[in-house]
């Protein structure tokens, strides 16, 4: 369901930041790990994992292009 990877979802408030708080969602497999997060009062894990899963194909697609030197395994 998620392009053959793992997503991981969180948020955190880093200690010493001020107002540094965010959320995340994060899909890794294997060979790549991306990344979306986001910062004020609509944040949201969910939010987050939303968005990820609307560019995840995208970026997937693209990394051969955007980082010629990788090589995809699957």
């Amino acid at each position: 369901p998620y392009e053959g990877g793992t997503v991981v979802r969180f948020c955190a408030d880093p200690i010493g930041v001020g107002d540094g708080a965010f959320c995340e969602a994060d899909w890794y497999d294997g060979n790549i790990w991306v990344g979306v997060f986001m910062v004020g009062d609509a944040k949201s894990t969910a939010l987050a994992e939303q968005w990820l899963l609307a560019i995840l194909a995208g970026v997937i697609e693209a990394v051969p292009t955007v980082a010629p030197g990788i090589q995809v395994v699957g």
